[in-house]
């Protein structure tokens, strides 16, 4: 069993999204779950996050944070879903950005360019689409 581990934070659904803030480790076994749980940790006082923080003027103990660990599968896609496209934001399409592969790619936005999907939430009716050039699934 492959497990992904990941933060949890106090604040995450708040205007201090935290998205991206901190590290997460894929592909995790029992051989190296310290390990990825001490990265994810240490995450919390990178420069990055730290920053993000004070520019939230939020202290340190109002963001507690933990680690967990979620089970692993083989996806064939990965995707993440905008309530509101934040290009958009009169009209309130929702937006999907999906890639083949596991999601860390997409995210990082590093090595991939995804498909992107505009739905209308009304009619439930993809109103544009682009589907980028593929050559490999991601990871």
């Amino acid at each position: 069993m492959r497990i992904a581990m990941r933060s949890s934070a106090v604040g995450e659904d708040t205007e201090a999204a935290f998205a991206g803030q901190y590290d997460t480790v894929l592909n995790v076994t029992g051989e190296t779950i310290m390990d990825a749980y001490k990265t994810v940790l240490a995450s919390k006082y990178s420069a990055r996050a730290i920053a993000y923080r004070l520019h939230y003027g939020l202290d340190d103990r109002e963001t507690p944070m933990c680690v967990l660990g979620i089970v692993m599968i083989d996806s064939k896609a990965s995707g993440v879903l905008y309530s509101v496209d934040p290009s958009r934001t009169r009209s309130c399409p929702v937006r999907i950005n999906s890639i083949w592969g596991i999601g860390e790619h997409l995210v990082d936005g590093k090595r991939f360019s995804p498909d992107v999907f505009i739905v209308d939430r009304i009619d439930e009716k993809i109103i544009e689409k682009h589907v980028a050039e593929k050559r490999i699934a991601a990871g």
